[in-house]
Order: structure tokens, then C-alpha cells, then sequence
């Protein structure tokens, strides 16, 4: 089913983590729309890799969004920013040279 949409809900994960569903979307390039996300993440930027709802609770807000992202077909270049943000940080080989290279450079 997620190959026949071209843009994802997300909202918030357990204790102010981003869900796992604003990763699955990304990963398969799509554009994301999210609850606020609190924490930062690297790299991953508002209007570049998603679109946020000023609260948990502003459905409302949804159908604003969606046409933004379809305005002008916005939505593919936020999914192409997302694959390509994926491949950079969620693909397993650079997620584990991340891990790896920030745990040796801790060690020394």
C-alpha cells in the first residue's frame, strides 16, 4: 500500500522520538508530514525533508499541508530529498559506519 502514496502521516514515537513511520516513509522516498518532532536530527530539516503540525493534535491542519506538498508536485522533490537523506543515514552500511566512527572517535 505505501508504494501507491506519495505522501505519509506521521506522528511523534515513544518519549519525543521520531515514529518509526516517519523512517519507513523516508526510506522509501516519500514525503512526510509529522506532529513536531522534538529532538534534532542531523541533517533533516522542515520544508526540506517533511512537513510539521504545530501540535499533536492539529489534524485540522492536515488537508493545508497535503496541498502545499501538491502544490507544483513539491511532494516529489521532499521524497527525493528523503531517499537521498536515507541512503545517508538509515541505509544498515552507513548507519553502522556512523555508529562506528563516532564510537572510535570517542575512544581516542
Amino acid at each position: 500500500m505505501l508504494r501507491n502514496c506519495n505522501i505519509g502521516i506521521a506522528d511523534d514515537g515513544l518519549k519525543d522520538t521520531p515514529g518509526w513511520k516517519i523512517g519507513e516513509y523516508l526510506l522509501f522516498g516519500k514525503a512526510a508530514i509529522s506532529t513536531p518532532l522534538n529532538v534534532a536530527i542531523e541533517n533533516f530539516y522542515e520544508h526540506v525533508n517533511y512537513e510539521k503540525l504545530s501540535t499533536r493534535n492539529s489534524v485540522l491542519e492536515l488537508p493545508e499541508k497535503i496541498e502545499f506538498l501538491l502544490n507544483g508536485n513539491r511532494y516529489l522533490e521532499v521524497g527525493r530529498n528523503n531517499l537521498d537523506w536515507s541512503n545517508e543515514y538509515l541505509h544498515p552500511k552507513n548507519f553502522m559506519h556512523r555508529i562506528l566512527s563516532k564510537t572510535i572517535g570517542e575512544i581516542k
